[in-house]
């Protein structure tokens, strides 16, 4: 189904699946812009880069829920660069190949490194990303400065890259050299290369691309006719869990980030090998929503997950569609809501609301996870004791 732009656009719209969901798609893409691509979301905030028609920059950019409300975080002409990862008022990614960090706005911007390199993640303290050594691409964690610099690079890989952190530990992938070419494998690792922990279930071809803390999410390679698996691991190769959609039998999925319960990604799920859609995922194989289908009409070529954000029960998630007519990406935000905001832990054994749930709930408001600002307030402090009534009473309510 595709929904009338004026409410893709400017409000939220029936899913009309049995999930239940409501979805709006805002375009974030500047007009006037060549192409543009939004790869981090967070509190009022969207991340990433935008061409100009000219072609001349590519600068990293913030958008703050509309196309006509963003600012550089980088200028000039020639420049190239991105938003790749937020957390709070922090902001990582790339400046003409050098991994960036700021605090919203260009002339707080740190060089965490003089070497090509490329800041993906934060969380807390600690940014990942990759730095090229000599001819090859390291996996890297900076906390703050070019001077924290920790090299993760595996003993024997012949490359390795880190695309999340949980703000302990660092995950992404290490590629190995096997007779005929390379495999990659889905890696984690706690601050150093001696602490690399092979996640690849059965020697498989499998990356880590978003985790928060106990959960990391990623793809597995599984065969040539079924392509890649939209993966989830708990921090061990044996708890590997296969989320490919069930309807996409010959179809490939994957994820790119997660809030731990909530997963956003892309991929194939009418198992036809038809155009790749963002999709978002709610713990089972069966639980997956098209969020393609609520992009405005013209937007049929294909469209991509990047980064999602939970605050209270309103989710946003960041990435891109491709425009028809172009053949060009533009940056879209899609908002949503969590379809049991009291089923905290997205159980779905019955009854699916227990007392997990409270725990879960007050796991969240103890890491001031923006997740258990339950009323969405946003006067300081955000999470308050009206967070707790808040739960208490969509407790009671029951899932609709």
């Amino acid at each position: 189904m595709r929904c009338p732009p004026i409410l893709c656009t400017l409000a939220l719209v029936s899913a009309g699946s049995a999930s239940g969901q409501q979805w709006a798609a805002v375009r974030l893409h500047p007009d006037g812009m060549l192409f543009s691509e939004a790869f981090a979301v967070g509190a009022g905030v969207q991340g990433g880069s935008f061409r100009d028609v000219s072609q001349l920059s590519n600068p990293p950019v913030l958008w703050r829920g509309t196309n006509t409300n963003w600012s550089l975080l980088s200028s000039g002409i020639g420049t190239i660069g991105d938003v790749s990862g937020i957390w709070g008022a922090v902001q990582v990614g790339t400046v003409d190949a050098h991994a960036a960090l700021w605090f919203g706005t260009p002339e707080s911007r740190i060089d965490l490194a003089l070497a090509t390199s490329s800041a993906l993640a934060v969380r807390g303290n600690m940014q990942t990303g990759w730095v090229q050594v000599q001819s090859t691409y390291h996996a890297a964690i900076w906390r703050g400065n070019a001077a924290s610099f920790v090299d993760l690079h595996p003993l024997g890989a012949s490359s390795s890259y880190t695309y999340a952190t949980d703000g302990v530990l660092q995950g992404g992938v290490a590629w190995y050299a096997i007779p005929n070419g390379t495999q990659s494998h889905a890696a984690i690792w706690n601050g150093t290369a001696q602490s690399y922990l092979d996640l690849s279930p059965g020697g498989r071809d499998a990356y880590i691309h978003g985790m928060v803390p106990g959960v990391q999410v990623g793809r597995v390679f599984i065969n040539a006719a079924h392509a890649d698996h939209a993966a989830l691991w708990h921090g061990t190769a044996a708890s590997w869990i296969d989320l490919h959609p069930a309807a996409a039998v010959a179809g490939a999925s994957r994820f790119n980030a997660t809030t731990g319960t909530i997963h956003v990604g892309q991929g194939r799920v009418d198992g036809t090998g038809g155009i790749e859609g963002a999709l978002i995922n709610f713990g089972t194989p069966t639980s997956w929503v098209n969020l393609y289908d609520y992009l405005p009409p013209g937007y049929n070529s294909g469209s991509v997950a990047h980064a999602v954000y939970q605050d209270g029960g309103t989710i946003y998630v960041a990435g891109f569609a491709v425009r028809d007519s172009t053949g060009e990406r533009e940056a879209f935000l899609w908002i949503g809501h969590v379809p049991c905001y009291s089923n905290c832990d997205q159980s779905t054994a019955s009854p699916a609301l227990n007392a997990n749930d409270f725990q879960c709930f007050l796991n969240k408001f103890a890491a001031a996870d923006a997740v258990a600002n339950c009323d969405e307030s946003t006067a300081a402090p955000v999470l308050n004791v009206n967070d707790f009534m808040c739960f208490l009473n969509k407790f009671a309510a029951g899932c609709t």
